[in-house]
C-alpha cells in the first residue's frame, strides 16, 4: 500500500492510498468468494463459482465495486494506521483510479485558531440585587400553586385568570403560524404575551370578543415577527378570580417539604433569588463572551467536521421534539423562523458557531494552561454534596465517585469556568 499525505488549507488532511497488486489481488479474490454466494450459473455449484468465471459472465468492474463495498473501512484503517492519523471527521472518499484502484480520503484535521485578537476581549458580569418586589412576587407564583380559583361573574381585574380562544392575524388578515391557542388560562399582569395584550383583556368578561391591534417587539425571539403589527382575536370564555393562601408555618411547610418560621423561609427565599440572578447573570455575560469570540477570532474548520456535527445536532433536535410531543417538521419550522431562514441555513449557522466555538475555546485552553487538579474536583464534589438535602448528601457523592464520566463533566465545566472568568 502506497500512501500520499497532503495537508491542505482547509484544515483537512488528504490520503491518496494506491494498493500494490498482491493487496489487489487479494481483496479481488475475496469480492469473487462473497459474489459467488449469491450468483447461480450453469456448470458450478452455487457459492464455488471461480473468480474468471465470474469476470468472464459480468465483467471485472462487478467485482471492483464488491471489493470496494467489503474492504473501503480496511483500507482507510489501515492506512490512519500507517500514517498515526487518529481521525476527527467521518471521511470523504473519492476513487481516483478504478485499475489501479487509487483512492482518496480526505478527512478532518486539527481546526487552526488565531485567538490574538481576544486578548482584551473582556464583559461584564451583571450584579443584580434582590428586591422586596423580587421576593413577593416569588412568594406569589409559590402560593399560587395552592390558591382557590373560581369563576366569577364580573369584569376581569388585573390578577385574574382568564380562559380565552385567541388567534393573531396579519395586515392581509392572514393566521400567522404559531400564533393560535384555544382555552387557555392566562393570568392578567405575569406580562407572559407581547406588551398590550394582557393589558387589554383588563375589563373583559365571559363571552366578550375582542380585536386586540398590536406590534410584536423588535427583540421577539422570532426574528421574521420582529416588529410586525398583528391583530389578535380573542373570546373570553372565562374569568377566574383567585385567592391566595395565607402564608403560615402549615403553608412554608407544604411549599419548602420542611418546618421554619416565616422569617427564615423568606431569607431562604431571598438567597435562592440571589443564586438565580447570579447564574443567569453569568449564562448572559457567556454568551455574550461566546459572540466575541466567534466575531474576533480567526478559525479555518473542516466542512467534513461541520457535516458531522449537523447530524448530531439534527439528532438532538428530534430528542427535543419527541420529548415535547412535536411533529419533527412542525419543530423545524419554530427553529427556521428564529433565524428567518430555512431549516437547512439555521442547522449549518448553528453547526458551524458549535465547531468553530469548541476549537477556540480549546485553543484558549491550552493558552491559558488552564486544569482542574484532582483536589480541586474532590472539593468542588464535597461542596455540591454540603449544598443538597442532608438525606441525598452520601448519595451525592456516591454519584460522582463511582461515575467517572459524571466526573469528567463535572471536570470540563471547572476548566470552562476557569476559562471564562478570565474575560469576565
Amino acid at each position: 500500500m502506497k500512501i500520499e499525505k497532503n495537508l491542505t488549507a482547509k484544515a483537512e488532511i488528504e490520503l491518496k492510498v494506491t494498493l500494490d497488486s498482491k493487496e489487489i489481488e487479494s481483496y479481488l479474490d475475496h469480492a469473487a468468494k462473497e459474489f459467488a454466494k449469491n450468483v447461480q450459473i450453469k456448470g458450478f455449484r452455487k457459492g464455488h463459482v471461480p473468480r474468471n468465471i465470474i469476470e468472464q459472465n459480468y465483467g471485472k468492474e462487478i467485482l471492483v465495486d464488491v471489493m470496494l463495498d467489503l474492504k473501503l473501512s480496511d483500507i482507510y484503517q489501515k492506512a490512519l494506521v500507517q500514517e498515526k492519523i487518529t481521525p476527527i471527521s467521518s471521511p470523504k472518499v473519492d476513487i481516483l483510479d478504478r485499475e489501479k484502484l487509487t483512492i482518496q480520503f480526505t478527512t478532518a484535521s486539527e481546526p487552526q485558531v488565531e485567538t490574538k485578537d481576544l486578548a482584551k476581549v473582556k464583559v461584564k458580569l451583571e450584579d443584580k440585587k434582590v428586591a422586596k418586589k423580587d421576593v413577593d412576587l416569588e412568594l406569589e407564583n409559590m402560593l399560587l400553586r395552592f390558591a382557590e380559583v373560581k369563576e366569577v361573574e364580573r369584569k376581569s381585574k388585573n390578577k385574574d385568570e382568564v380562559v380565552i380562544n385567541f388567534e393573531g392575524f396579519d395586515e392581509k388578515n392572514k393566521a400567522i403560524n404559531n400564533t393560535k391557542g384555544e382555552n387557555y388560562p392566562l393570568k392578567l399582569g405575569s406580562n407572559s404575551f407581547i406588551p398590550g395584550f394582557e393589558e387589554g383583556l383588563v375589563g373583559t368578561k365571559k363571552g366578550d370578543k375582542k380585536d386586540l391591534e398590536l406590534e410584536f417587539p423588535k427583540d421577539y425571539h422570532a426574528k421574521d415577527l420582529q416588529g410586525k403589527k398583528v391583530t389578535f382575536k380573542v373570546e373570553v370564555l372565562k374569568v377566574n378570580e383567585t385567592t391566595l393562601p395565607e402564608l403560615n408555618e402549615e403553608m412554608i411547610e407544604k411549599i419548602s417539604h420542611k418546618k421554619q418560621s416565616k422569617e427564615d423561609f423568606l431569607k431562604d427565599l431571598e438567597k435562592r433569588i440571589q443564586e438565580r440572578n447570579t447564574q443567569q447573570a453569568k449564562a448572559k455575560a457567556e454568551e455574550e463572551l461566546y459572540s466575541k469570540f466567534l466575531e474576533k477570532a480567526k478559525v479555518t474548520v473542516s466542512e467534513l467536521m461541520i457535516k458531522d456535527e449537523e447530524g448530531q445536532l439534527t439528532r438532538e433536535l428530534q430528542q427535543n421534539a419527541q420529548r415535547m410531543q412535536m411533529p419533527f417538521d412542525s419543530y423545524k419550522e419554530i427553529l427556521a423562523s428564529k433565524e428567518g431562514k430555512s431549516f437547512e441555513e439555521f442547522l449549518s449557522k448553528q453547526a458551524t458557531e458549535r465547531v468553530q466555538l469548541r476549537a477556540i475555546i480549546q485553543s484558549l485552553m491550552v493558552e491559558h494552561k488552564i486544569e482542574v487538579l484532582d483536589k480541586d474536583l474532590d472539593a468542588e464534589i464535597a461542596k455540591k454534596s454540603s449544598e443538597a438535602p442532608k438525606e441525598i448528601q452520601d448519595q451525592v457523592k456516591e454519584y460522582y465517585n463511582s461515575n467517572p464520566q459524571a466526573k469528567d463533566v463535572l471536570r470540563n465545566q471547572m476548566k470552562l469556568d476557569a476559562l471564562l472568568s478570565k474575560f469576565m
